[in-house]
């Protein structure tokens, strides 16, 4: 078996013994957050990991996380002003979302909802922008306290609420969440757009198109520089990105041409494009490219929504 195969075993079950032996005879609530904290950095690489894997098919993406999520979601319940542990549980959310929209809407309906849940979590545990949120600041005015740090925060909590909207883009009550997604993914691009392979790049190219009509600043000019901006830090190795770009940009400015190279450019792509995090992130997007290509008359019809 290949070492990056292992990997991801080898982290969870690390992180079940450190449970075992900080928590072992004591079941008080500060026994349990002092574990969550311990175990803390290594969610991350649990994460990480299960993006490494080589041996992932669409079929497991949608399936295989939920222990994980279960996990992370737990120890951040435990410790809920611990930011690492509330991203990294935001990330698992969404990705699986992604893998579930297609095939479990309603799921990935709540997936999408519980990542921006603990993304904003997150945010909070920065103090100031906690106290400006609790004293009635707008989340669009308060991002611009959070500095660097918290562009992975910024990143998986705009991407859920992003996602979120997507889904449920026929409810007009969806619209009141743009502003705070749109502020969102531009502080992340302002404080490292580069982060993740250029994923807070890619974010605004496809909330640009997205909300065109409802967010002053959005635009498909907008969209075609960040689009640009996260090709050239990806060196175009970010598929996820040009599939959500095909879906919302191109079927937007009614464009098949461009939506149909660009999805088929996704498929003709190697497996190992993405260095790092790359066949977990590759094999959503080529599930994404290929059902959209099936259902391009559906999607073309119904505004890039997937119903």
């Amino acid at each position: 078996m290949d070492h990056q195969q292992r990997a991801p075993h080898f982290v969870i079950a690390f992180i079940f013994s450190l449970l075992t032996l900080f928590s072992s005879g004591c079941s008080t609530k500060l026994m349990l957050r002092g574990t969550a904290n311990v175990v803390a950095p290594f969610i991350p690489v649990a994460v990480d990991d299960m993006m490494r894997g080589i041996d992932v098919s669409y079929n497991q993406g949608i399936y295989a996380p939920p222990g994980l999520i279960a996990l992370a979601a737990g120890f951040s319940e435990v410790s809920p002003n611990n930011y690492t542990l509330a991203w990294s549980t935001s990330q698992v959310f969404v990705a699986t979302a992604g893998y579930n929209e297609m095939y479990r809407p309603e799921y990935a309906n709540e997936l999408a909802w519980q990542g921006y849940r603990f993304g904003m979590r997150s945010l909070m545990t920065h103090k100031k922008f906690r106290k400006a949120i609790e004293s009635g600041m707008p989340v669009e005015k308060a991002v611009n306290m959070l500095p660097k740090k918290y562009v992975e925060g910024l990143t998986w909590t705009g991407m859920s609420l992003a996602l979120w909207m997507m889904m449920n883009i026929d409810d007009v009550m969806t619209i009141t969440y743009a502003p705070e997604a749109n502020s969102m993914i531009k502080r992340a691009c302002e404080l490292d757009g580069a982060y993740f392979h250029g994923l807070p790049w890619m974010l605004d190219a496809v909330f640009s198109a997205m909300a065109s009509q409802m967010v002053q600043g959005c635009g498909f000019e907008r969209a075609q520089a960040s689009y640009a901006k996260m090709k050239a830090v990806s060196g175009g190795k970010l598929l996820i990105g040009d599939a959500f770009y095909a879906q919302i940009y191109a079927v937007a400015i009614r464009d098949r041409k461009l939506y149909e190279d660009l999805l088929q450019g996704i498929l003709d792509a190697p497996d190992d494009i993405l260095e790092g995090h790359g066949y977990y992130i590759t094999t959503l997007a080529k599930g994404r490219a290929k059902y959209l290509l099936e259902h391009e008359v559906s999607i073309f019809e119904n505004m890039g929504t997937i119903k």
